[in-house]
């Protein structure tokens, strides 16, 4: 895009595919030794581990229930795809529409042949806080909006390709290095620990716009979750907010108030 406005231009899959040399080595690979690598990597730089997921609370405000989906990050898929080898990974805009944007990631395997594609829908339009008119983005806004959403689909690209063991024991060693960082190493922190941890997770939920309040009400309601799977938790709500995934309107906002029925005058209804 540029000054101009124009739109993404839409990139066919062969433009998007790369061409390799016909010198590539290609080497069988050892999954158990994929394994060994991404886990060795977690141990090298465990304040990364804290990036490895996400989690998003989606309410219901008829049922009062709120529903968690977590999952790996953009940064565990890149990890992964890299440990797997033998592998290339991309995105491509795939359409566009009058009020959207959907672009493709794409997952390619070439040890086994396998080509995985995602779409992500990106919509060309934002609803300002405190209306509801569509307003539509900025250029600049607009093609921020694009990377996020192509980074999206090559991350769902590369997770549906993936081993299902391999996302799933990468992301339960992470979220376990993730809380020893915040609980100085102890498996069974004391309340004093986690009130110290919880303080220094505030500040940083502050710096998302998140108040104290909103916060203390938002862990509250999550009930008997409690110690390090309530740290667990909410450093994959951090996440989330951090990269985009979710807003703080949607993960902390109270439920909206019903008007309250005013009295009414009898005089005035019967007209005296």
């Amino acid at each position: 895009m540029n000054a101009k406005n124009e739109q993404p231009e839409i990139q066919t899959l062969s433009e998007t595919m790369p061409v390799f040399p016909n010198t590539q080595v290609i080497k069988e690979r050892e999954e158990s030794k994929v394994l060994e690598g991404a886990l060795q990597e977690l141990d090298m730089a465990p304040d990364y581990a804290s990036t490895a997921y996400y989690v998003i609370p989606f309410r219901n405000y008829e049922t009062g229930r709120t529903t968690n989906v977590e999952g790996p990050s953009s940064k565990a898929a890149m990890c992964l795809a890299r440990r797997w080898g033998n592998c290339w990974n991309g995105a491509r805009v795939a359409e566009q529409q009058e009020d959207r944007v959907v672009v493709q990631g794409i997952f390619h395997d070439a040890e086994t042949n396998l080509t995985t594609m995602r779409s992500v829908s990106v919509s060309k339009f934002y609803l300002p806080k405190g209306t509801k008119v569509k307003t539509p983005l900025r250029e600049d806004r607009l093609n921020i909006a694009i990377q996020a959403g192509m980074s999206k689909a090559v991350r769902n690209a590369i997770l549906a390709s993936l081993p299902t063991w391999l996302v799933d024991q990468y992301v339960k060693k992470a979220k376990g290095i993730a809380v020893t960082l915040l609980t100085t190493g102890k498996d069974k922190p004391t309340e004093k620990d986690l009130k110290a941890r919880l303080e220094a997770m505030a500040k940083a939920f502050a710096s998302q716009g998140v108040t104290a309040e909103n916060l203390k009400v938002y862990m509250d309601n999550l009930g008997e979750v409690s110690g390090n799977e309530l740290l667990e938790h909410m450093i994959g709500v951090f996440n989330a907010l951090k990269d985009g995934q979710t807003s703080v309107d949607e993960v902390f906002a109270e439920k909206p108030k019903e008007k309250e029925p005013q009295p009414v005058n009898l005089k005035e209804v019967l007209g005296e």
